[in-house]
């Protein structure tokens, strides 16, 4: 399924009203977005994790947080590469992909302070 910069943006914030995302996942899901744009959607993005973490301008841990809410969650989907090599990003949306399906959590559950 084709997504567009637009409906990606809408889906985020469809969520959003679930989960309530803190400002470092909204903005690392942002920023993800902007790179796929300016990629031209290519997927899977193949993105460092030092660029995301710079333009999100946090911590690794505050970073690795951040991006795992927003995979259990089901916006995104992550796959680690190597210690020499980017890891892949590509998006998550689709009919069957709504929220809560296939993940144990709660809407709001471990929004800024309490560990995934």
């Amino acid at each position: 399924m084709t997504n567009t910069y637009i409906e990606l943006i809408n889906h985020f914030w469809d969520v959003d009203i679930e989960y309530s995302y803190s400002a470092y996942e909204a903005k690392l899901y942002f920023a993800i977005l902007q790179i796929a744009n300016r990629l031209r959607w290519k997927e899977p993005l193949s993105i460092p994790n030092a660029r995301l973490i710079a333009m999100v301008r946090c911590d690794k841990k505050t970073f690795i947080k951040a991006r795992q809410r927003l995979i259990d969650t089901h916006l995104i989907n992550y796959k680690s590469a190597s210690t020499r090599k980017a890891g892949k990003y590509w998006w998550n949306i689709s009919p069957n992909n709504a929220p809560n399906q296939g993940t144990n959590l709660t809407p709001n559950q471990g929004t800024n302070t309490e560990p995934i």
